[in-house]
This record gives structure tokens, sequence and C-alpha cells, in this order.
């Protein structure tokens, strides 16, 4: 077994090809495989895309699955298999190849990759981007049991229903959770210092109120010892003004004798 380099590749295109190749994205020992026009992002909650003149990028939200197909149309003899990944570039945006990273001899169609955006931001990706790239390798003889188009009755020229459930729904991503976390952390905090707050207001009118009601309780205590001192004073005035009286009584009562 052996890889091809970039002289064998071309060399080799129409064992490993059958629709949309060009030689000029050979390069470094591999193929560079753009992006085909039909795709589909888990989070739009419809069926696949295309890409269009019109319309010629794909948006893949942060946290979300995409399924992205390739342009060009493999059709691999029995002898040739193929290694695939995703140039760094893009990886480095944070977008990975769930999928798998293998084609197998004999194999005929587009590829289809599952690819999973765990970067913090969306991943644009223009029409015909050069963004799988691919290496080739050849057995020393053919294989016998090579993949054929009815393998697992998967439809390889176009996105199916099959896979478009198995990747659908909106997924929260981290920053959205994150996101969210922040919003009840200061939700929690701001119930907290609202409860502090009315806390505060609370004991400061149970302390405004219980100072009003103890210099309530002095005044009313103060006013009823005036009350009872002067209820004193009267009273021993009374008996002042009754001893006079008896006194002036008596000396009219003698002086009439």
């Amino acid at each position: 077994m052996s890889f091809l380099n970039s002289d064998e590749i071309e060399k080799n295109l129409d064992n490993l090809f059958t629709k949309d190749f060009d030689k000029n994205l050979i390069e470094c020992g591999c193929y560079e495989l753009r992006l085909g026009n039909d795709y589909y992002i888990s989070s739009d909650g419809k069926g696949s895309k295309k890409i269009s003149d019109q319309n010629p990028q794909i948006i893949i939200p942060s946290g979300q699955f995409a399924l992205l197909t390739t342009k060009e149309t493999l059709g691999l003899t029995s002898d040739f298999f193929g290694l695939i990944s995703i140039k760094a570039g893009i990886k480095f945006k944070g977008l990975v190849n769930i999928s798998g990273f293998h084609v197998d001899p004999g194999f005929k169609g587009i590829l289809k990759f599952s690819v999973y955006n765990a970067g913090a931001r969306d991943i644009v990706l223009d029409k015909d981007q050069r963004v799988f790239p691919i290496w080739f390798g050849k057995f020393t003889t053919p294989e016998t049991k090579p993949y054929n188009n009815s393998h697992n009755n998967f439809d390889q020229n176009k996105i199916t229903s099959k896979d478009i459930m198995d990747v659908s729904g909106k997924i929260p991503s981290p920053a959205s959770l994150s996101k969210k976390l922040k919003n009840y952390t200061n939700i929690a905090l701001g119930a907290v210092s609202l409860l502090t707050l009315l806390s505060g207001i609370v004991v400061t009118l149970c302390i405004v109120f219980w100072n009003t009601t103890l210099n309530n309780l002095n005044i009313l205590r103060n006013d009823v010892k005036e009350e009872k001192q002067m209820l004193l004073e009267i009273k021993d005035s009374v008996k002042a003004e009754r001893q006079k009286f008896k006194i002036h009584f008596d000396s009219l009562k003698n002086n009439s004798k």
C-alpha cells in the first residue's frame, strides 16, 4: 500500500472521480474538494437547501450541526481509497468533522460531511470554496469486497431525509448556555440585592417605629406625671381653702356669741 503524490493523482483522475474534478485543485499530495451546492443546518428546522449565485454562502451558527456535500463526484476503483479532513484555516475557526475520515475503495458518489461548529462565532463558507482535502492511497492488489452503491441503502448523490433526521433540531451552543447562565446569575444577584434593600427598609422602619413609640410613651408618661402633680396641687389647694373656710366660719360663730 502506498499514497499518491500530486503527479500520481493527476494521472489517476479517471480512477478517482467521475464528475466536476479539476486538476488545478491538486497540490501538496492531495486534492482539495470544493463545497457542494446541497447543505442542511440543524437550527433551520427545514429541509436541505442549495447554494446559488443569489445566495452564495452557508452560515453555520455557533453550536449547531450541518450537513455539507462536495461539488466533485468521486468514483474510486477498487484499488484506491481516500483519507479526508478539513482545511486547517477552517478547523481553527471551530468546524469539526464528525462523520468519518476515510473513503472506501469502490466508492461512487458525492461525499457528505456531518460537521459541528464548536467555535464561539458563526462560520461562513462560500460557494465552491476549497474545504475538504483528500489524500489517496492505493492497495498493492484491488480490494475484493469494495464499496457499492447499495451499501447500507445509502443514497450518495444527495442529502436524504434520514441524513436530516440524524442531525435535526436546534442545539444550545456553549456560548448561548453561558449567556443564559450569566443572565440567570444577574437575575439572582438582582433578587438578592432587592431582598437586601427591602430588608434594610423594613429594619429601618421598625427602628423608626420603635423609637417613635418609645418617644410617645415617654411623652405620655410625662403628661400623666404632670396631670398627677396638678391633681395633687388642686387637692392641696382645696384642702387649704377648706381650712380657711373653717377658720372663718369658727370666727363668725364666736363673734355671734
